[in-house]
Parts: structure tokens; C-alpha cells; sequence
């Protein structure tokens, strides 16, 4: 019995030799380890790409939204009533306003005319002031804050609502 033991260890021996020197050569061989990087780095590479896009399209929404407001407070500006600009001292009286002393309304108007989305484009703020001078008619200034609230492409899918930019626009009338 001990010769038929010996041969079974044996042959197992062998057996194990042979799946042993098996398992090394598939180890060294490189097949498929491209595989393995791609499906490791194709996630990262998909998010940098996400955040990248988004980043881009941030700062498209700030300069709209700036740009808007510079449209907005221009508009402003031009429809100040420069005989009222001329007084003194100066009062700030917009035309198209129904009080006639706001600017908000103005900048309200000329956002709803040039097709801004109401939903995600708010002026939020519009002041007119004087600067130094006594009141010289050349310091007044419009300011205008526009909000523009957008969804961002892929990083909304994680984030739970909109995202608001903010941007701000001044303009001086021209009073000769």
C-alpha cells in the first residue's frame, strides 16, 4: 500500500508542478492588462470631462448674466429724464417707469424684451446714484444685479437644484 500512496502523491505532485508552472505563464503574459487600465481610468477620465464641461459652462452663465446686466443698466441710463438730470439738485426720474423714481421696473422691462426666461433670469437689484460733485449730472450711475439661475449638465444629476450666478452692470448717461 505504500508504493500505491506514493505514486498518487507523486502524480499529484506533478499535477501541481504542471498547473503551478500554468498559472506563471498566463501571470506573465500580458494579455488583457490594457483591458484592465481601461476599464480602471475610463470613470476618472468621464468625470474630469463632466467637470470640465460644467466649469465652462459656470463661467458662460456668469458672463451672460453680466453681460445682461451691463444691456440692463444701459437701458436705464438711456431713459433717465435728463431735464431732471440737469436740475439742481438732480432727481433720477426713469420715463418708462409708472412712478416715475424706480429702475427696477426699467431693468425688469428691457430683461422681458430682449427674451430672457423669467423663470431663471431675475434683476434682482438696480440703483441709480450720484457720485461726487455735487451732484454733477456726468457721476450718476446705474447699477444692476442680474441672477440667472441654470442647471448644470452632469454634476446636476448629484447636486439637488439649480445653481445661481450673479453679475453685476453699471452704465453712466451722457448729459451735454
Amino acid at each position: 500500500m505504500k508504493v500505491g500512496i506514493r505514486r498518487v502523491t507523486a502524480r499529484r505532485r506533478a499535477q501541481g508542478a504542471r498547473s503551478g508552472r500554468r498559472l506563471l505563464a498566463q501571470l506573465r503574459n500580458d494579455r488583457g492588462s490594457l483591458t484592465v487600465a481601461v476599464v480602471l481610468w475610463t470613470p476618472v477620465v468621464m468625470l474630469l470631462t463632466a467637470f470640465v464641461v460644467d466649469t465652462g459652462f459656470l463661467i458662460s452663465q456668469r458672463d451672460r448674466a453680466a453681460d445682461l446686466a451691463d444691456q440692463a443698466a444701459r437701458r436705464v441710463a438711456d431713459d433717465l429724464n435728463l431735464a431732471s438730470l440737469r436740475q439742481t439738485p438732480p432727481s433720477y426720474v426713469v420715463n418708462t417707469d409708472a412712478d416715475g423714481v424706480h429702475c427696477l421696473a426699467d431693468a425688469r422691462n428691457y430683461l422681458a424684451a430682449s427674451g430672457a426666461d423669467p423663470d431663471t433670469t431675475v434683476v434682482s437689484d438696480c440703483v441709480v446714484t450720484s457720485g461726487a460733485g455735487n451732484g454733477n449730472p456726468a457721476n450718476v450711475t446705474v447699477t444692476v444685479t442680474v441672477r440667472l439661475k441654470y442647471r448644470p449638465l452632469f454634476v446636476g444629476m448629484v447636486m439637488s437644484g439649480p445653481v445661481t450666478v450673479t453679475g453685476d452692470g453699471t452704465a453712466h448717461p451722457i448729459v451735454g
